[in-house]
């Protein structure tokens, strides 16, 4: 017999599943690059780069904490635990939120990310159909499509039907 608490939403599944994959791809690939800076590169080169960057590390660990928070909040998903439910809708707030920040940023204040280049009128006469404004155009446009998909999915977690399957393995455990 097939109960409430049997039934599993393709949906949480296969966002559970994009996620597990998804972090562990990026936390493969954030392993790597901590390898390669800190065996291939010289030691002048990663000076230059801390010193013109500094808040590179800081940025790097934060991206790194953020993926495996993801990857446990995403098999806490696929267990169906509530405590993982909810981090995830978090989670999805706060992705909204640093999408439209950086939204605002990329159209707003474009030397931030790019210092002179980005009103360097000789570079950008040199570049056809004014690449930095197009760009943050799009780059506003793609991020905006990501906090509405987010948001989309914050809903779902949200719905009545999916919070009842993850309460409902609350009562079983």
């Amino acid at each position: 017999m097939n109960t409430l608490a049997d039934q599993k939403s393709t949906f949480v599944t296969v966002v559970a599943w994009i996620f597990i994959v998804l972090s562990a791809m990026v936390l493969t690939s954030m392993f790597i690059q901590i390898i390669m800076f800190s065996f291939v590169f010289n030691s002048e080169f990663k000076d230059q780069i801390l010193s013109e960057a500094p808040w590179l590390a800081f940025f790097w660990m934060i991206m790194c904490l953020w993926v495996i928070f993801a990857l446990i909040t995403s098999i806490g998903l696929l267990r169906r635990r509530n405590w993982a439910r909810i981090l995830f809708m978090i989670g999805m707030v706060l992705l909204i939120l640093y999408s439209i920040f950086c939204a605002v940023v990329l159209v707003f204040a474009p030397e931030f990310l790019w210092g002179d280049m980005a009103h360097n009128q000789q570079l950008q006469n040199n570049l056809e159909d004014d690449l930095f404004s197009n760009f943050r155009i799009a780059m506003a446009v793609f991020t905006l499509a990501f906090s509405a998909l987010w948001a989309w999915m914050l809903t779902r977690f949200m719905s009545p039907k999916i919070k009842q399957e993850f309460l409902s393995k609350i009562q079983i455990d």
